[in-house]
């Protein structure tokens, strides 16, 4: 099944929205806010007429965003603007801004995983918009594995559909960016969409590194945290955690339900044989003698990590911060030193009285390592 679709913003003049629904179009998504963050002026009129006349509503934002944090304020934005409205489609983020082209692919993939991790806890849908050229060039689509929104049209572009440019992937195509509607004046982006997300809830990802305990009875499981309630769980109830903390929540799932725990009932599991093989893992990464016992040889293999690393074993760093000292890694335990994992190596810092500078050298790992 196709649905026809519009994408409008303040360039679009809607001049009747019971002709926009008349002719057949189904989904309209809205752009929620401008270049500086602040609301498009056409937005709320826009969500309300089309809610009015029964078309399904989604949004999206333009990023500009260089960093992680730019990112997280354009969700955020995003969020002060809908104003808890409900949305029938996704939060699509629409990348495609040449300076963000010009950033490390890894960069690329973090912007769009720190946007959508707050847009997800905030319980909308979310998507992203490109084109073809984004798609198989710029973006990591692998380790992107979301909705997608594709552009594609003729360079003679005249609002007709041009079956030979369809995507074979994703979950809606613009095919045309001079379409005439009733009901709008002027052209108009044209697009078909081919998911039902009436169907489908909204789920963060979720990527286990350990389990944990719950410690009182009747806590609640949030969506966000202090946010909803999803669920609650008692004394003794085992869940997964995934080693992410916000504000002192842990980030879990309890038995397919995705959510925060507050970190006062949270007892991760810890003991001697799960460090044990987080030992031997460490030493397979640096190639040192695999035998679970941390030693001089396996110090002097361990590498300097800092800001901008990747791989395994920034991935077993996060996993011992997090799983071992209780100190929460933003983003989980993705192998990407970021800014997350240079502050939570800070924290530990401090904690070790070590040199603050967020560098894991010589004297951090023998602190790591325990010896």
């Amino acid at each position: 099944m196709e649905w026809r679709g519009i994408d409008v913003s303040a360039y679009n003049r809607v001049t009747s929205y019971a002709q926009v629904a008349g002719s057949g179009i189904r989904v309209a998504i809205m752009r929620v806010t401008e270049r500086n963050n602040q609301p498009d002026p056409t937005f709320a009129g826009n969500y309300n007429g089309f809610g009015e006349v029964g078309v399904q509503r989604g949004v999206y934002k333009f990023s500009y965003a260089l960093t992680v944090d730019q990112a997280r304020t354009e969700a955020r934005q995003v969020l002060n603007t809908l104003g808890r409205r409900p949305l029938e489609f996704p939060v699509f983020y629409d990348m495609e801004w040449s300076e963000q082209r010009k950033l490390q692919k890894s960069r690329i993939t973090e912007i769009i995983k720190a946007f959508r991790e707050i847009i997800i806890d905030a319980g909308y849908h979310f998507g992203i918009y490109c084109n073809k050229d984004w798609y198989q060039n710029v973006l990591e689509v692998n380790r992107l594995p979301y909705d997608y929104w594709i552009a594609a049209y003729p360079y003679n572009d005249n609002g007709i559909i041009v079956e030979s440019l369809r995507p074979s992937y994703g979950i809606g195509w613009q095919y045309s960016s001079k379409g005439r509607v009733p009901g709008i004046s002027g052209n108009v982006d044209l697009d078909v969409f081919y998911k039902d997300y009436s169907t489908s809830e909204p789920q963060p990802e979720f990527h286990a590194t350990g389990t944990a305990i719950c410690t009182g009875n009747n806590v609640n499981v949030r969506a966000t945290p202090d946010g909803r309630i999803l669920r609650q769980v008692n004394k003794g109830n085992r869940f997964q955690i995934d080693g992410t903390q916000v504000n002192g929540w842990y980030h879990v799932n309890v038995a397919g339900t995705i959510g925060y725990i507050y970190g006062a009932y949270v007892q991760p599991d810890t003991g001697s044989s799960a460090g044990d093989d987080w030992i031997r893992r460490l030493q397979r990464a640096v190639g040192a003698r695999v035998d679970g016992i941390p030693g001089p040889e396996t110090l002097s293999k361990c590498p300097l990590l800092q800001e901008g690393s990747r791989g395994e074993v920034v991935k077993l760093l996060q996993e011992r911060l997090g799983q071992t000292f209780h100190i929460g890694v933003t983003g989980g335990y993705d192998g990407i030193f970021g800014n997350g994992t240079k502050r939570a190596v800070i924290e530990f810092q401090k904690q070790k009285k070590l040199a603050m500078d967020g560098i894991v050298g010589q004297n951090t790992w023998r602190a790591l390592l325990g010896l």
